[in-house]
Parts: structure tokens; C-alpha cells; sequence
């Protein structure tokens, strides 16, 4: 998991310095909103670190948890979490189809807590805000020191800056949740506490790539051929 991460951090960066040089230009700011909109959970509209701030309401944490649970992305995410742990011979439950079915379940189980506890229940309970409000603004470094320390900090319900609780309470009960799942030489406290620190990069590896996924996409659409122009268009309709 921890490779994982450090490649994905690693990846983002260096596609980002990459395309950056080969314009000589910092990374353009994304595109942010005219005018503040009120929050839709189903909407597009993305509230950027430096728009009006506009808190969830409680019930709008519990939407947003409710709708991760039934979410492509969860189950997809907990497919490649499977795929890798399998790879590098990281499955807990050892081998043949068996030992995957249980590996994939078992990366679901944690996906489902992880949401219950870091985007409804602690949020809620400590008023904080459980979203990633990208910077989208600024120079490079600055832009990924942001991302990078979200999982530090994060914003009340008041809008103020403050220490990210929910975020490292939601990590450690689900992954002490895990242990009563995993076999047993994954519940000792060295291999729960690795767990804890490799959630708590992933979610930071997360944040990078969401600040930078809409710049990527931008510059790539600027020089990618004009047949591949094409498929992402026709794909967009």
C-alpha cells in the first residue's frame, strides 16, 4: 500500500512539473465559479478553497455518505486495491479464487466504514467539514503543500481553520474495525498502525490528484493529437 502511494504522489508531480515545463509556465489556475452557487450534492459545481464558504448540513453529510456506498467508484477502487495487494503478494488471505473473493469483500468492508465514520458520523459529531476544497490557484508547490496537508487540517462547520479529527478518528476506528475481518497476523499493532499510516497517505496521494487531475486534463487537451481531440470529445457527448 505504501509503495502504491509513493508512486501515485510520485506520478502526479511528475506529469504536472513535465507538462508544466514543456510550456515554460507555471500550472494555469483551473476554472473557478463566477458567483457563488448554492450546494447541490448531485451538482457539478466544485466549492474551490477560496469561493464563500458554504458549510453541509447534517443531512447533507448523511447524502454524501449514502451515495458513496453505493458508488462505481467504491467497488471499482476495491477491485484495484485486490489487483494490487494481489501482485505484490500482499493478500491477507493468501491465494486461489477463495483467498480473492475474501481480499475483494474484505477492501469493501473497509471502503463502507471508512465513509461511514469519515464522511457522516465524526464530521457530524464535530461539526467539521469532511470535503477536500481544492485550491486550484497558485504556483505548483504551493497548490500541493495545500493538498498534501488537508489531511491535517480542515475546515468547522463555521468555516474556520482547524485540526482534521474526524479524518484521523474515521481512520483508525475503521481500520480497528478491520481487525475483526482480517486473519490474525494482520491485527497485531504494527500492522494496524501501518494501515492507519497508509490511509492517512492514500487520502493525501487523493487530494494531490484532485487538485491537479483538472490542469492535466487541460494541458493534455492542448497537445494531445487532434484524433485523440476527437475520441475525448465524442466520450464527453
Amino acid at each position: 500500500m505504501l509503495v502504491r502511494n509513493y508512486i501515485l504522489v510520485g506520478a502526479v508531480l511528475f506529469l504536472a512539473l513535465t507538462l508544466s515545463a514543456q510550456q515554460n509556465i507555471i500550472l494555469p489556475d483551473a476554472p473557478s465559479s463566477v458567483a457563488p452557487q448554492k450546494h447541490n450534492p448531485k451538482s457539478k459545481h466544485v466549492l474551490l478553497a477560496d469561493d464563500p464558504y458554504r458549510p453541509l448540513s447534517n443531512s447533507e453529510k448523511l447524502d454524501s455518505w449514502v451515495r458513496s456506498t453505493y458508488s462505481p467508484y467504491t467497488f471499482f477502487n476495491a477491485s484495484v486495491n485486490t489487483a494490487y495487494s494481489s501482485v505484490v503478494g500482499e493478500n491477507a488471505y493468501c491465494c486461489g479464487g477463495t483467498g480473492l473473493s475474501k481480499l475483494y469483500a474484505a477492501s469493501v468492508a473497509d471502503a463502507e466504514s471508512r465513509y461511514f465514520f469519515g464522511t457522516f458520523l465524526f464530521p457530524t459529531l464535530l461539526d467539521q467539514d469532511p470535503r477536500y476544497l481544492p485550491k486550484r490557484r497558485g504556483g505548483m508547490i504551493s497548490r500541493a503543500w495545500y493538498a498534501a496537508t488537508r489531511v491535517l487540517v480542515t475546515r468547522n462547520d463555521e468555516g474556520h481553520a482547524t485540526f482534521n479529527s474526524s479524518e484521523f478518528l474515521a481512520v483508525a476506528f475503521s481500520q480497528a474495525l478491520s481487525n475483526a475481518y482480517y486473519p490474525d497476523h494482520y491485527r497485531t499493532w504494527g500492522s494496524t498502525g501501518s494501515r492507519i499510516y497508509g490511509t492517512l497517505q492514500s487520502d493525501a496521494s487523493g487530494h494531490l490528484l484532485e487538485e491537479f487531475l483538472p490542469d492535466i486534463k487541460r494541458i493534455f487537451r492542448n497537445h494531445a493529437p487532434a484524433k485523440l481531440k476527437g475520441l475525448a470529445g465524442s466520450a464527453d457527448d
